[in-house]
């Protein structure tokens, strides 16, 4: 079992969780006011996992994260 936790980015809708995973020991990062191909490419660049209710975000992250996992 790994001992390493994950990181978050949040998006704007969950700020309340954002500040609660910070209580909790977690690397999170708030974001309110950033495109989300700007989110998407800061959790990329920081691996971080997106945390979001927005359906159109969690769709455009997928389909990043499958061009970029996908191999050439």
């Amino acid at each position: 079992m790994s001992a390493h936790k994950p990181s978050f980015v949040v998006d704007a809708m969950l700020g309340n969780l954002a500040r609660k995973l910070r209580i909790l020991g977690y690397d999170s990062k708030y974001e309110s006011s950033i495109e989300d191909s700007e989110l998407i490419k800061f959790a990329e660049n920081q691996r971080r996992v997106i945390v979001t209710k927005d359906e159109n975000l969690s769709k455009s992250a997928e389909k990043d994260r499958r061009y970029y996992d996908s191999p050439h």
